[in-house]
């Protein structure tokens, strides 16, 4: 998958369905391959994060290690990002994925036609100016 460009207006959140859907495609783009720069950057430097079992953590520092872990486990990542809500600074979006490494902590035994992971994620923005 190519990385998606960036929306045209930096300085504000998307305010629009397809803002926030092109949006979301960046944001897919820079898992397939890994661009934990470009991920972190999109964060705040006092970022709280909440992700499945692990413990919350905060900051961009911790994020970026979080990801450089993640992408060493992960080995030929899929990931399917799909907008559910917008509601002003909120949105809520489905994920599904999939790992070709057994040692990823998404691998786990299913049916082949079920995806290796999903799920719903919350993101919270910074408020719009």
């Amino acid at each position: 998958m190519e990385v998606q460009p960036l929306r045209q207006q930096e300085d504000r959140n998307p305010c629009t369905i397809e803002e926030a859907r092109s949006f979301v495609r960046h944001v897919e783009s820079l898992f397939m391959p890994w661009n934990i720069d470009a991920l972190a950057d999109g964060f705040t430097e006092d970022c709280t994060l909440r992700f499945g079992t692990v413990p919350e953590f905060r900051g961009r520092t911790a994020l970026r290690e979080f990801f450089t872990a993640r992408s060493a486990k992960q080995k030929d990542y899929r990931l399917r990002k799909q907008l559910r809500v917008l509601a002003g600074d909120a949105m809520l979006i489905r994920i599904t994925g999939q790992s070709a490494s057994a040692s990823s902590m998404w691998h786990r035994p299913r049916p082949s036609t079920q995806p290796r992971h999903s799920g719903m994620r919350h993101l919270a923005q910074a408020r719009n100016p």
